[in-house]
């Protein structure tokens, strides 16, 4: 696929057009893939977190139209998504021995710019919480943090499980407006599931 065709689908995509979205996952799937292989060994979990992270563009498919150069932008994604799941894996003994030991050809300055991302989002995260009004907030914590339905937020809030869904909506509009003044569209899109 061209850039210019690239580019096209991108304005497509992030107006919600599904065949848009699924030429361009049909098309990134190998490459991502083939991208991964080599860092995390296993094509089968290779192909998994690049599924991953095509989802996690398509969820935050309205800020597609600001990227510029695709492949560097998916590819820079993918990278920090094997990190993590090399860092996921480290504490499992029953696949350490197998899959951890690969990370280790990842650079010092991989993992440290890895961390970076993250201590950066989780800050930014935490001050972009903060600004919710205190409902919402109480809301989107006990739903995130606290792994809470909506039907027990409205148990326990006594509101509605339509308006505890309205306030989950609103926030994670907020904060994903609000993060992405205050970090790159990579880190974002890393970090997505922490608001998603």
């Amino acid at each position: 696929m061209d850039a210019a065709i690239d580019k096209d689908l991108l304005l497509l995509i992030a107006q919600g057009n599904e065949e848009a979205f699924r030429q361009l996952f049909n098309a990134y799937l190998p490459k991502i893939t083939g991208y991964l292989n080599p860092i995390i060994k296993f094509p089968a979990v290779a192909e998994e977190v690049a599924m991953d992270v095509l989802t996690k563009i398509w969820l935050a498919r309205d800020m597609l139209p600001q990227v510029q150069n695709i492949d560097a932008f998916f590819f820079r994604i993918a990278k920090n998504k094997a990190i993590d799941y090399l860092r996921s894996v480290a504490n499992k003994p029953e696949i350490q021995d197998e899959t951890w030991i690969h990370s280790q050809e990842l650079t010092e300055s991989e993992m440290a710019d890895y961390q970076l991302c993250q201590r950066e989002f989780t800050t930014a995260l935490m001050n972009a919480i903060n600004l919710l009004s205190p409902q919402r907030k109480k809301i989107f914590l006990l739903s995130r943090e606290a792994g809470m339905t909506h039907e027990q937020i409205s148990k326990l809030t006594g509101l509605s499980k339509a308006t505890i869904n309205n306030h989950l909506t609103d926030a994670q509009k907020f904060l994903r407006t609000h993060l992405l003044q205050q970090v790159d569209l990579i880190t974002l899109l890393i970090f997505l599931h922490k608001i998603h």
